[in-house]
């Protein structure tokens, strides 16, 4: 009973927030295709916002039947990857090529509603559409043969939602994304930042800036955005007689009073700031769309003949001046969920994941909507970029299980179980994803993924081919491809591929990581290390791209740029055993050339940083030898040679005896193929009468190559979170 009072308690009390999402869910959903034609439907519905404010409403009460049916129209229409679109360096599908997905999804949130879903009749067409696309014909036939005899629902109490023009904000996105494909950004920026002058609530709009890197801080952009709603003084007001008065008081809304009745100003274009890496972004296929709100009696502004095409005309409509009648302010509490989720995805995309995951754990506006399975996946994302594979993998698995049928963002989640070498769970997702679309570019990533894991390379290599033709913007299909080809052996055939995801998406730092480990192939070091640079611009909060530029020039000679920037992967991530052993290392090869003070420094610092590692990395074998060599040189003692001077033995150390025997009997626990190794270590002539070579402990790299510290691909690196 007490449950049940809670509950009831709170639906009811954020009712009037939800009526506000779900009206604007529902205008955006069904937007007219001009001002004269209030039912018209040429021009797509705004899926992106619409996803947007039905998912919040859902979260703010899961019992609320019309959220949670637009939300099902919404991921019918492909909402679910158009949310947080991540645009195109992940899969760029439209919605109509994830109709399956959709329905499954649709259907899956439908079933899981209270009993008062099975009785509300739209639900129930929503229902037997998405039955209808998986087949499922005698449950569509059910549910269209109830709603015949069942009673219409009522009329749902109609919300005022703040003005916003949509119908002019859905034509200057859509002119926006037509500049994006013809790689004129500066243009692009501005569309869009007509879009969201003249509608705030813009969702789609929003999010093309961040992909193209070039949005402001969320809290200054809506509130800029919300400021130009305010009535303008009466000085600015326009001086032509009125010939209709809105009385203080507005009349009783009809059915459709969810539009907005007032049309709105646009405020010129802010500068757009100029940075020196674009992101190359085709834009999704649902944009926003702006009813206009002017007043068919009013001559001041009229629009356009209709003689011209649909999007000059509405262009040229959005630029004439509009009467400025009395407008709605928005309501703060959507202003602040608006800055808050705008600012996370801004800062992703930003590749900065460590502030975007501060901000969505600690925003009581993104309370409750955290919680949501999209909101998981862009946690997952973020942690992604900044190589954190297992809390990465934390949020994805949430995501899966809050909703099983999802696709979007699920080729990322493949490459962190990939990174993680989670054979089996990248196994079954892969055969998820095929059960679900079997043709989305998702599902054909996970599975290349899958045959990568395995060293099926040629399997691998096809499956990636076959998802740049489902997505051809899609830059990830031709990255994993890349590497697939250097793994294959054709390295001019990775060049391209990694050129081609260049194309797709100039910030796509992935594949200038890939250009690098190809020139390091070639012996390039000098390239290699320009590549590397260049991608760290980008992504400046990822260690593992300072670790690999570390490493190109300790190929090409630089040492003291490679341990400045090694120290610097350190300060960055504490826990990255690979970059302090690296350190380590190159630490003891260039100790013995400085004079002894400096060359005692360095093999103390790499002597401490070998303690480290050893923490990090207890169950490497190798780790131990090498630091069981440092306390031996630190004790005075010294291993066999195995060098052409065959006079040179073993010494005993004065000092640490037991760590020595301790790290060595480690080794040997851990790997027994050691044992050989550390014998040698004490007779290097025995192991040479066998035919093997121990290098002394200064000289080498104690047995670990180089080459070998990263693993098969360029992009699956180890640090201490994995």
């Amino acid at each position: 009973m007490m449950r049940a009072e809670s509950s009831r308690a709170r639906s009811s009390a954020p009712a009037g927030r939800i009526a506000t999402l779900t009206a604007l869910a529902d205008e955006y959903l069904h937007v007219p295709d001009s001002p004269e034609a209030p039912d018209g439907t040429a021009l797509a519905p705004d899926t992106a916002s619409a996803t947007l404010y039905a998912s919040l409403a859902l979260s703010l009460d899961p019992e609320n039947v019309r959220a949670r049916r637009l939300l099902a129209q919404c991921y019918m229409l492909g909402g679910s990857g158009l949310l947080f679109p991540f645009a195109p360096s992940s899969v760029t599908d439209n919605g109509a090529g994830h109709a399956r997905a959709g329905a499954l999804a649709a259907a899956h949130l439908l079933q899981h509603g209270t009993s008062a879903v099975f009785s509300d009749v739209a639900a129930a067409r929503v229902y037997a559409a998405a039955c209808t696309i998986l087949g499922r014909l005698r449950d569509a036939q059910a549910a269209m043969e109830w709603t015949l005899g069942a009673a219409e629902a009522h009329t749902d109490p109609p919300a005022e939602t703040p003005s916003h023009d949509i119908y002019n904000g859905q034509l200057h996105t859509q002119l926006g994304r037509i500049a994006m494909k013809q790689a004129r950004y500066k243009e692009a920026a501005a569309h869009f930042e007509h879009a969201r002058a003249a509608d705030p609530y813009n969702w789609g709009a929003w999010t093309s800036l961040c992909d193209m890197s070039l949005a402001p801080p969320a809290i200054d952009a809506f509130q800029d955005a919300t400021d130009t709603h305010e009535p303008p003084p009466k000085a600015a007001q326009p001086s032509a007689p009125q010939k209709r008065v809105r009385p203080a008081v507005p009349p009783a809304p009809q059915k459709r009073v969810l539009r907005s009745r007032a049309r709105e100003d646009v405020p010129p274009v802010p500068s757009v700031p100029q940075r020196h890496t674009r992101a190359l972004v085709n834009s999704r296929t649902n944009t926003s769309h702006v009813r206009p709100t002017e007043d068919p009696k009013d001559r001041r502004a009229k629009p356009a003949p209709r003689t011209r095409s649909a999007l000059v005309a509405a262009a040229d409509r959005a630029r004439s001046p509009p009467p400025s009648p009395t407008k709605r302010p928005p309501a703060p509490w959507l202003v602040q969920f608006l800055r808050a989720v705008g600012e996370a995805y801004r800062l992703v995309r930003l590749y900065r994941g460590r502030e975007a995951v501060a901000l969505i754990k600690g925003s009581d506006a993104l309370q409750g909507f955290r919680d949501t399975a999209l909101m998981q996946c862009l946690l997952g994302r973020a942690l992604h970029d900044q190589s954190e594979y297992s809390a990465a993998e934390k949020h994805f698995t949430a995501a899966r299980a809050l909703e099983p049928h999802l696709l979007a963002h699920m080729d990322i989640f493949s490459l962190v179980l990939f990174q993680l070498h989670r054979e089996v769970e990248l196994s079954a997702l892969a055969q998820t994803l095929m059960s679900i679309d079997p043709r989305a570019t998702a599902s054909h990533i996970a599975a290349g993924n899958t045959w990568s894991l395995q060293g099926e390379h040629d399997a691998a290599y096809a499956c990636f081919q076959q998802a740049a033709l489902s997505s051809p913007e899609c830059a990830y299909a031709y990255t994993l491809a890349g590497y697939e080809a250097l793994e294959l052996d054709r390295p001019s055939r990775a060049v391209r591929l990694f050129r081609c995801a260049r194309r797709c998406d100039k910030r796509h730092w992935n594949a200038l990581a890939g250009l690098g480990h190809v020139y390091l192939r070639r012996g390039n070091a000098a390239l290699a290390s320009e590549a590397y640079a260049e991608a760290f611009l980008i992504n400046s909060s990822n260690a593992v791209l300072l670790d690999l530029l570390g490493w190109a020039l300790e190929q090409s000679g630089d040492v003291a740029g490679a341990l400045a920037v090694y120290q610097r992967a350190i300060r960055m991530q504490p826990r990255a055993a690979m970059t302090r052993l690296k350190r380590a290392q190159l630490l003891l090869r260039t100790a013995r050339s400085l004079p002894p003070k400096d060359a005692a420094q360095r093999e103390s610092a790499a002597h401490a940083e070998l303690q480290r590692v050893t923490a990090l990395a207890p169950l490497d074998a190798q780790v131990h030898l090498l630091l069981a060599r440092s306390y031996m040189r630190r004790g005075g003692g010294r291993f066999a040679r195995d060098e052409s001077d065959m006079s040179t033995e073993a010494v005993l150390p004065d000092a640490y005896r037991v760590e020595i025997a301790h790290h060595l009997a480690a080794a040997m626990h851990l790997d027994p193929t050691c044992v050989r190794d550390i014998g040698a270590l004490g007779d290097g002539r025995s192991l040479r009468r066998g035919g093997g070579v121990i290098a002394e402990d200064a000289d080498d790299d104690s047995g670990i190559d180089g080459s070998a510290l990263h693993s098969s691909y360029g992009y699956s690196w180890h640090d201490g979170s994995t």
